[in-house]
């Protein structure tokens, strides 16, 4: 396996919903990736190493990120609005869509039948 496809399939997706968040900055303690955008409310460092690209439409900023998700997961579970979602690495099926780590759910994926 080459050096970029394993850098692809750790990359994972961080992803704040602007709608939800009040600016408390619990995630930027956790997380120094987080920062204070010029809106008052949490955004990606987009100059942070492992920050691979960062997209932002009026409600929502996704960041692509490429190591530390685990830091990643406590900057999720630290929001106290939950805002904070964290998708694991894509292996490139389909499927992966349907599937996110999302710390506002005790761990379990989303759609996952309890």
């Amino acid at each position: 396996m080459s050096k970029q496809s394993s850098q692809t399939q750790s990359q994972y997706r961080v992803e704040i919903d602007l709608t939800a968040c009040d600016g408390i900055f619990a995630c930027l303690t956790r997380d120094d990736r987080f920062i204070e955008g010029p809106d008052g409310l949490a955004t990606i460092d987009v100059t942070a190493d492992s920050v691979v690209s960062v997209s932002r439409t009026a409600d929502h900023i996704v960041a692509v990120l490429s190591k530390d998700a685990d830091t990643a997961e406590l900057a999720a579970t630290a929001c106290p609005p939950n805002a904070i979602t964290v998708y694991p690495p894509s292996s490139g099926d389909a499927s992966d869509d349907n599937e996110k780590t999302d710390s506002r759910h005790d761990g379990q994926s989303i759609g996952e039948n309890t």
